[in-house]
């Protein structure tokens, strides 16, 4: 990327300012193309490649930032981006609690006003998703996706937390996505697991 600096030097300030307004653009650029040359190095049956690249780009935009940002900083991101996690796989359920309200409940044990309890335990449930997850150190496994859902579920439906779905007569609203058999999840799931780490 070329910037015209104009005919006579800039000053320091100048320089600064052009620092400031197009380092992060420069950031990306980078991370798109080192996301670019590293992609080709992987083959996945579940990501297009163009997903894989943009996972990639992901990875190296955390890394670069990671290396610029103090630990308080890094500590704050972290957990906005938990919070933009459980407010966006909640809504997908249905859950109306907005970015804002999430974080005061999740962050600060504030509940909303006008929301059912059912949303709030969904909400609050993360967190004791997160600690699990944060202190989890085996593989991933068929038995972690059943405790993860099992803490997910807590105080919504207990007769069906950590266990699979046991119905075929659903669907994901919007979209024509056969869904797996009820009969095959585990199975599949068990599958997809060892696939993973076998690549």
């Amino acid at each position: 990327m070329k910037v015209y600096l104009g005919t006579k030097p800039p000053s320091v300030g100048e320089l600064d300012r052009y620092r400031q307004d197009y380092a992060y653009d420069l950031e990306i650029r980078a991370a798109r193309k080192k996301a670019e040359l590293s992609s080709s190095f992987y083959a996945s049956r579940y990501l297009a490649p163009e997903k894989v690249r943009t996972v990639e780009e992901l990875r190296y935009v955390y890394q670069a930032m990671s290396d610029l940002l103090t630990a308080d900083e890094i500590e704050v991101y972290e957990k906005n981006f938990e919070v933009h996690y459980v407010q966006g796989t909640t809504a997908i359920e249905g859950n109306t609690l907005t970015f804002s309200e999430t974080h005061e409940l999740l962050m600060h044990g504030v509940s909303p006003r006008e929301k059912s309890l059912r949303e709030i335990n969904e909400v609050q449930n993360f967190k004791n998703v997160i600690r699990y997850r944060n202190r989890y150190k085996d593989k991933v496994s068929v038995d972690f996706a059943r405790k993860l859902h099992a803490l997910i579920m807590n105080n919504i439906e207990p007769d069906s937390a950590g266990t699979f779905r046991r119905i075929d007569d659903i669907c994901i609203g919007g979209c024509d996505l056969m869904l797996t058999p009820s009969l095959e999840i585990e199975s599949e799931l068990k599958e997809l697991i060892d696939n993973y780490y076998r690549v």
